[in-house]
């Protein structure tokens, strides 16, 4: 575990000290910088620095704090570094899609609504991060910006398709980072990289475009604390017009929680595991246990199978049938996206839209049947445990049983991308075999006892910082 330095210091502990004047903003992102410099070219998390422009944030915060008093109301995120997925436009730069091809490049006119919420809370935007290919993967490498690399293990992947932001956090570039979810890709750079990563409810903060209309798609962030995601979280919030039904705030974990009812499922019904997976996630029930909780497991008789058709018939209804990619002729994209496209384009012909909404409500039966008894719903997150840096997986992936298929079938996130109206985290628990974080997903409608669980699972100390120096 690396000793902890300004750079790591979660923004909770940074917000204080800021107060306090203890500390500065513009201190936090020079040791920022400084890990970008020794460790930035190796993990390749950035594709765009903005540190001229940071800088000059980070001096005006340190103003604003130097003449706040201790009852001043101020920006909840001021002088705290938020790296931005390059998915989400910035006003003035580029439109990024990863892809090599893509051409012409075109200037975003105005932020995504998530950028403009941060800029309001006083967030320091320094940087931009990497992600596949049209983030149709969960691992993170493009022709465009090269192999983005974990920073615990530099031949693995942080995950995808928000695997820059996840590298870049856990990696102490970077306090907090944005990131999406349309079928994991906050949940699985969270899990590989040892970070919080809290996917809310669908509509709860806004998107742009056609796809905010997706309810596979949510928008939200990484961070190293459960604490730290709420607070971004917060600055996300949706409450315009229209908006589904995002609270006024969020609650800050509490301490000494009631006793929850726990349902545990190992695989949700069918998913392969692998072998530290489990021992993480059983070693997990058992601290919940010995905390006071009950910890009952169940089987929730999902079909892994219906997962996948019921989502990437969606995927393909949408994507391939429905939108240019405007990625010039299909050799020239990565071999993930060709599968991708593959697989969808399988399924959309397999199902009608309608036949995909009868497997997809299916699923939501059967996962929201498990609240009537129990608080909370808890699973790996990913059942494998790491994936290579610059894997591309077009040949399919053991998914046991002698059976082969697409190797998003090896995580358990898309289920709760079709059951849309649960608050769902992942929460670092241990590490596996090849020295990365496993953690544990867990999932409720009520949002506050979630929260409130993962910070006691977060207490329990069982991963830190990868050692990079």
């Amino acid at each position: 575990m690396v000793t902890e330095s300004i750079a790591f210091l979660p923004a909770s502990r940074q917000l204080a000290e800021f107060r306090a004047k203890t500390l500065s903003p513009v201190e936090v992102l020079r040791e920022q910088l400084g890990r970008d410099e020794r460790h930035g070219a190796i993990v390749n998390a950035f594709t765009e620095r903005m540190y001229d422009d940071a800088l000059h944030s980070a001096r005006a915060a340190e103003r604003v704090y130097s003449r706040a008093g201790a009852d001043d109301v101020l920006p909840s995120l001021l002088g705290v570094t938020v790296a931005v997925k390059a998915s989400h436009d910035m006003a003035g730069r580029t439109v990024e899609t990863g892809a090599h091809a893509a051409s012409p490049k075109r200037i975003a006119a105005k932020d995504h609504p998530v950028v403009a919420s941060l800029r309001r809370a006083g967030a320091i935007l320094h940087a931009r991060t990497t992600t596949p290919e049209f983030n149709c993967s969960t691992v993170t490498h493009s022709a465009q910006w090269g192999v983005t690399r974990n920073p615990w293990n530099l031949s693995l992947s942080p995950g995808g398709s928000s695997g820059g932001s996840a590298a870049a956090v856990a990696a102490g570039m970077s306090t907090l980072a944005t990131a999406s979810d349309i079928a994991g890709s906050i949940r699985i750079p969270a899990t590989f990289s040892g970070l919080v990563g809290l996917k809310p409810p669908w509509g709860w903060t806004a998107g742009d475009g056609p796809m905010s209309a997706d309810r596979y798609l949510v928008q939200g962030g990484l961070a190293r604390t459960v604490a730290d995601s709420v607070l971004l979280l917060r600055a996300m919030l949706d409450s315009s017009p229209g908006a589904g039904g995002a609270p006024e705030s969020l609650p800050l974990p509490t301490e000494g929680i009631r006793p929850l009812r726990i349902a545990l499922s190992r695989d949700l019904g069918g998913y392969l595991i692998d072998d530290d997976v489990e021992a993480n996630l059983l070693r997990t029930a058992a601290d919940l246990e010995a905390l006071g909780h009950t910890v009952h497991r169940i089987d929730i008789a999902l079909e892994p199978s219906d997962v996948h058709a019921a989502s990437f018939a969606h995927f393909g209804h949408i994507f391939v049938k429905a939108r240019n990619l405007e990625a010039g002729p299909v050799d020239e994209l990565a071999p993930y996206t060709r599968a991708f496209l593959r697989e969808s384009l399988h399924y959309a012909n397999e199902l009608s839209y309608y036949d995909s909404m009868v497997l997809e409500h299916r699923i939501r039966q059967r996962i929201l049947a498990t609240f009537d008894e129990y608080d909370i719903l808890l699973c790996p997150t990913s059942g494998i445990a790491s994936l290579p840096a610059d894997g591309n997986f077009d040949d399919g992936m053991e998914l046991g049983g002698g059976a082969r298929g697409h190797y998003w079938q090896r995580h358990l996130t898309l289920p709760f991308n079709i059951v849309d109206a649960v608050s769902v985290v992942s929460v670092p628990n241990g590490l596996g075999a090849a020295g990365i974080p496993t953690s544990v997903q867990m999932s409720s409608p009520r949002i506050s006892c979630l929260l409130d669980l993962a910070s006691q699972i977060e207490q329990l100390g069982r991963v830190g910082s990868p050692t990079m120096g």
